[in-house]
């Protein structure tokens, strides 16, 4: 068994996660769970990031190329076959500039805390993760993802907008 399958199996509670190792083809090993997946590999900037993010989630034409419209987006999701979404950031060199990796997992644990009460489980697992995020692979089944401290030292839903 993988370490994310603890949380397609739904023994995790969904959240932003950090994974040192992911399957091979993770894309065809989450779309075997029934979840849908939005794959983003080895994002490199901020527009190379949201490009991704366009391409993997099918996006339609009218969302912009900036965090807000990330943000918005990933609580809309209306355009995708219904359904659980698994975001994969697979980033194992860590390439991503920290200050958009910090704003990246405020967006993702925003979105996952938006979609917790509606009937579509919302989660993301980063490999190559940020040190801030809890890791997937030592956890036990049950355990709760703690809400993120965002840019503006709240937690919870209340996410700063404006990001650019």
């Amino acid at each position: 068994m993988e370490p994310v399958d603890t949380l397609l199996l739904g023994q995790v509670v969904t959240g932003v996660w950090g994974c040192a190792s992911l399957p091979h083809d993770i894309g065809a090993h989450v779309d075997a769970f029934g979840w849908s997946p939005v794959v983003i590999s080895r994002p490199i900037d901020k527009p190379g990031l949201l490009a991704a993010f366009a391409a993997a989630a099918r996006f339609p034409s009218w969302v912009g190329q900036n965090w807000d419209a990330l943000d918005d987006a990933l609580r809309d999701l209306s355009w995708l076959p219904a359904g659980d979404v698994l975001v994969v950031i697979d980033d194992p060199e860590g390439h991503l500039d920290p200050a958009a990796a910090a704003t990246l997992a405020d967006i993702l644990d925003g979105a996952s805390r938006f979609w917790a009460p509606r009937q579509r489980r919302f989660a993301a697992i980063w490999s190559g993760s940020p040190r801030f995020l809890p890791d997937l692979e030592t956890l036990t089944p049950g355990t709760r993802a703690q809400p993120l401290q965002n840019r503006a030292g709240r937690s919870g839903e209340a996410e700063p907008r404006n990001r650019g």
